[in-house]
């Protein structure tokens, strides 16, 4: 008969620490975190399976390591996004986040949701030439991240740029 790992020691440890309202809170958002990361690879296990991919053939085909991919798939690990998202493509699937229904309340009030517009949609709406709107980007130093301009940014930018003393120029 084998012998039953004596757990209460852990047991008695982590109940007291529960106690600390301090420790309960990151403990509890540590564990949302884990149980997230979990949910998804075994989403994606189950997807490889459904395709009739052997976890080999799944490497092979996203250009990895056989062994990172067993890995992933079997022990507790911490995985890269890339290499999640790498494999939720081959898999024709996507990764997301998904408010939750419930809102927990922020630390911290962010203040309003940014408003990503092309440089198209900018100039449209602002009613200067796209070009304006990409030389002001590069000039000011505003980020165009995947085709698109904050647009609270670019307008404070354009505010600073016109409220710069012109330099008179001297003949």
């Amino acid at each position: 008969m084998s012998k039953r790992l004596d757990t209460s020691y852990h047991k008695r440890m982590m109940s007291a620490r529960m106690g600390d309202p301090e420790f309960r809170t990151e403990y509890e958002r540590a564990r949302r975190e884990i149980d997230q990361v979990d949910s998804v690879i075994r989403q994606l296990d189950d997807l490889r399976e459904a395709a009739g991919l052997s976890k080999a053939e799944l490497a092979r085909r996203i250009g990895r390591d056989p062994s990172s991919i067993r890995r992933l798939f079997s022990a507790a690990s911490n995985p890269e996004l890339l290499l999640v998202a790498s494999i939720a493509e081959e898999l024709g699937a996507e990764v997301r986040a998904v408010p939750r229904t419930t809102r927990r309340p922020r630390r911290s009030s962010p203040g309003p949701m940014a408003n990503h517009l092309t440089p198209d949609e900018l100039a449209k709406e602002l009613g200067i030439d796209r070009q304006e709107v990409i030389r002001v980007c590069v000039e000011e130093g505003v980020p165009i991240y995947q085709g698109k301009i904050d647009k609270k940014l670019f307008q404070a930018q354009l505010q600073a740029r016109e409220a710069k003393p012109q330099h008179a120029s001297t003949t």
